[in-house]
């Protein structure tokens, strides 16, 4: 799984698609996050 190294670096970005996230576990934290960033984390 290429996105398992992703988690190792301090400060990623991951961009994904409606149907890709749709398959996401714990898919309602993750919109939590998103929905709660600081202004601050820009993207």
């Amino acid at each position: 799984h290429p996105a398992s190294a992703v988690q190792l670096h301090p400060h990623t970005t991951v961009i994904v698609d409606e149907a890709a996230a749709g398959r996401l576990t714990h898919l309602d934290y993750y919109r939590h996050a998103w929905d709660n960033k600081p202004a601050w984390q820009g993207i």
